[in-house]
């Protein structure tokens, strides 16, 4: 048996409150998966009132939307489109009577249970209608007056019907962040406004200079007098020029994104992500939110399970009921925690009615720290991590401080004492919950001090200090057990007073006069935060160090590492995922499934590298073959690779143009100063260096042997003992990208290499 209470409070909430998560729905697509004729999936396509299953055909797709309003999303066809025809003499006439009946139940509210009709709806509109223009192509004056005639019976059209205040037109091409964005709003958005002053033009572009965030060569234009509405990706909604952007008139949304700069609607977030995208919402003045389309199915409509559509797109909120026997699709859980947010969401509305507006903003500011450009770290590209609460139970506690709130407002009745005292209770366990000093572990460097054996040396442990408390805190930071012969202060560093939400970068240091070698060439070191008011705190710093063995003699590249001189301290291993968690207060950082060894090794004349790639299948090789490296959200991806990032300064910059990368693949190699990201987030160039690989491929594991010239670092970078260094490898077959040092966020960040010995020859 499992017990249920149910609670029930004595308040109604509003069924829409304002804010909307809007989510792009494949009507064809719904079609196609669940209905037949002749044994064929039936894709009628254009509209479909005429056909002899009409009426099958409207009765899916009531029931689709339907669901998803009961969701609280507020579920838009994207690609609906009336009939259009050009007449003599340049005249557009469009029938919208079959658009009519199948949008308009949506748009009055008559097809939904509580009657209250969509608040968002798109205006039909992209670049192949009624023309297209090729990017940079003049468009004819013929082309855009047609353009402009049926936007301007459109707009009448919808003002007719009472629709058109609520909807936008999104000028088409205006989400890619090239140059050609820019140019498709300065080409769509004068025709909108031309056509009819009324209709209110969104672009999925960003109003701001990106170079001040990192983006290296940023060239900014301005596209502000052609838009209405501003929607870029929840990275690129820089949070103060937004606020500049409302005082001109213009309205903010994102495009739901990835963590930490928004939640986001992918299989792969946690359920605060789906959760948190409301709050976020509520948090930064936006007043709706862009989900991905919810329905990129695969396949031209024979059955697909669940996990097949997740695994063509990550973002898929609906699944094809046909595989399960259903004759309507099935709605995903994330699309509950989406509800369950935009529950919250109508909590904090009907509290603000009541007076309660401040409480709502200390909950929203505690649930949800940063997001967007807030949650920058070293550049646009690097996230801060612990944007949003992930446990649970604080969501839940903020429902109900909420709900006792709003219930305290409306009693008439006297003796509110025990609700005062619940309610402080249950505040004072959500604010230790959320508000706490955080702690960032941003990297590990080993510096040189002294000439003993291997040189006496310091380490120091960069750590970054978030207050999220009401109050500006203080205390001390301090490392745990060290290893013999280290040395640390025992009362650690002073922490000097913070204030409430700043953040302040601290350095924690230990001597010794010999490093030890430990296995993989990792360790692990205690960092303890002791503040006052809150309990001690134990975070797990990463120490990579390791040493180039030296060689007697050349290796031979031929991916066979008998030859390899042995050694102490010259295999690096134990890699770890990359992790958006932010400083880890337990030893359980993620592993990789499958193993990845490196060795090094150098002579007078090269520094010597050897992979070993571990696999759980036979290998295959790629079948792409590029000279580049493709980047997903600071990731690479597309092929197997493993890449080495060298700092002969070990500064411990933010600056990826301080790094010296060299990539290697089934394919080839790369070699390169700074990081070919795409955008680019820092200076990069070629890098004339001739190093030379060889791979060789066994039945569980690949190898690359490679050789990179000494001659090829400046003579001053060759006369550093110590550099920085980190190994990488994605591994394909798992989708998997771990590193060695253990990077948290950002594996191109400089400060988080791990150290090398470079012996002096």
């Amino acid at each position: 048996s499992i017990p249920i209470v149910l609670t029930v409070w004595p308040f109604k909430l509003p069924n829409h409150p304002d804010g909307a998560l809007i989510a792009p729905l494949d009507h064809q697509a719904i079609f196609r998966h669940h209905i037949t004729l002749d044994g064929q999936p039936y894709d009628p396509i254009a509209l479909w009132g005429d056909s002899p299953l009409a009426t099958e055909l409207d009765g899916l797709l009531s029931k689709t939307m339907v669901m998803l309003q009961a969701h609280k999303l507020t579920p838009v066809l994207h690609r609906l489109r009336p009939i259009v025809k050009l007449g003599a003499g340049e005249q557009v006439r469009v029938d919208w009577t079959e658009y009519d009946r199948v949008a308009g139940p949506y748009l009055d509210g008559d097809a939904f249970e509580d009657r209250v009709p969509l608040t968002r709806w798109p205006v039909p509109l992209d670049d192949t209608f009624p023309t297209r223009r090729a990017v940079g192509e003049q468009a004819s004056p013929a082309s855009s007056r047609l353009l402009q005639g049926y936007l301007a019976n459109a707009a009448a059209h919808f003002a007719s019907h009472g629709w058109l205040e609520r909807c936008y037109v999104e000028l088409p091409g205006t989400r890619t962040l090239t140059a050609a964005g820019h140019e498709s709003a300065a080409y769509f958005g004068p025709l909108v406004k031309a056509a009819d002053a009324r209709l209110q033009r969104m672009v999925g572009r960003f109003p701001q200079d990106m170079a001040p965030f990192g983006w290296e060569g940023f060239s900014y234009e301005s596209i502000d007098e052609h838009v209405d509405i501003w929607c870029p990706p929840a990275r690129y909604f820089d949070v103060q020029t937004m606020e500049r952007e409302v005082e001109a008139g213009r309205e903010r949304w994102f495009q739901a994104d990835r963590p930490p700069f928004s939640g986001s609607a992918s299989i792969a977030a946690a359920p605060s992500s789906q959760r948190s995208l409301a709050w976020q919402m509520y948090r930064y003045h936006a007043t709706a939110v862009m989900l991905p389309p919810i329905n990129e199915w695969p396949g031209r409509g024979e059955p697909v399970s669940a996990q097949r559509c997740l695994s063509h797109d990550e973002n898929a909120l609906i699944y094809p009921g046909s595989v399960a026997g259903m004759s309507e699709p099935l709605p995903s859980v994330r699309l509950k925690h989406l509800r369950r947010g935009m529950q919250d969401l109508a909590y904090v509305r009907l509290l603000e009615s009541l007076g309660g507006g401040h409480v709502a903003e200390v909950l929203a500011e505690s649930l949800v720290p940063f997001a967007l450009s807030d949650a920058y770290g070293a550049h646009f590209s690097d996230g801060r991590a612990g944007g949003w609460e992930r446990d649970p139970t604080v969501w839940s506690r903020a429902r109900r401080i909420l709900a006792e709130e709003i219930r305290r407002r409306l009693a008439d009745s006297a003796d509110p004492t025990s609700r005062v005292t619940h309610a402080s209770v249950e505040w004072r366990r959500f604010l230790e919950a959320t508000r706490r000093v955080e702690l960032r572990i941003d990297g590990v460097r080993v510096v040189e001090t002294g000439r003993a054996a291997l040189g006496a040396v310091a380490i120091e442990c960069v750590v970054t200090l978030s207050n999220r408390t009401r109050t500006p805190v203080e205390g001390r930071l301090r490392f745990g057990d060290l290893p013999a012969g280290w040395r640390s202060p025992v009362d650690g560093v002073t922490i000097e007073r913070i204030a409430t939400g700043r953040s302040r970068r601290v350095v924690l240091r230990a001597d010794t006069g010999v490093m030890t070698w430990s296995p993989n060439s990792v360790q692990d070191l205690q960092v303890v935060l002791e503040t006052v008011n809150q309990e001690p705190r134990t975070y797990h710093a990463r120490l990579g160090f390791l040493a180039a063995e030296t060689a007697d003699h050349p290796i031979r590249l031929d991916g066979d590492l008998s030859d390899w001189p042995g050694g102490a301290g010259n295999q690096a291993g134990d890699f770890v995922l990359i992790s958006a968690d932010g400083g880890l207060t337990n030893r359980s950082e993620s592993r990789p499934r499958s193993r990845t060894e490196v060795m090094v090794a150098r002579d007078r004349d090269y520094l010597y590298f050897a992979f070993t790639c571990y696999a759980d299948s036979p290998w295959t090789r790629s079948a792409v073959r590029r000279s580049y490296v493709q980047y997903e959200d600071g990731i690479p991806v597309g092929e197997e690779l493993v890449e080495i990032l060298i700092d002969p300064y070990n500064a411990g910059t933010r600056d990826t143009g301080d790094l010296y990368h060299v990539v290697f693949t089934s394919r080839g190699s790369l070699c390169e100063r700074g990081v070919g990201t795409d955008p680019p987030t820092g200076r990069r160039e070629v890098w004339a260096a001739d190093v030379q690989h060889a791979v060789a491929y066994h039945d569980d594991r690949w190898v690359v042997e490679a050789r990179i010239p000494m001659a090829a670092f400046d003579a001053h970078a060759r006369r550093q003992r110590i550099w920085g260094i980190n190994f990488t490898r994605f591994d394909v077959a798992h989708q998997e990208f771990s590193t060695w040092s253990g990077a948290q966020q950002n594996a191109y960040d400089p400060l988080a290499l791990g150290n090398i010995v470079i012996p002096q020859l």
